[in-house]
């Protein structure tokens, strides 16, 4: 079973190209957190829920390795902030 041993991880399905990816659950929860919240917010309630010092630069640190690896895989794109 592993990877898989916890069964915590989530199947999303790509349209175009065709694709099965299977995220774990801290990449999934990034992307939750990136699809209705703003960037800044998205960092905070990622660092609130996964670290136990919510000001933790590794938390932080993983959200951002997260989101490339989402951002690569199409699933999350940057946008620019109006000024």
């Amino acid at each position: 079973m592993s990877p898989y041993d916890d069964l915590s991880h989530a199947f999303v399905f790509v349209r175009e190209p065709i694709t099965v990816l299977v995220l774990d659950r801290l990449t999934l929860l990034a992307l939750e957190l990136c699809t209705g919240h703003s960037w800044d917010t998205a960092v905070e309630r990622f660092a609130a829920i996964t670290a136990r010092d919510p000001e933790s630069s590794q938390a932080r640190a993983k959200f951002r390795q997260l989101a490339r690896v989402l951002e690569r895989q199409r699933l999350i794109a940057r946008t620019e902030v109006a000024a």
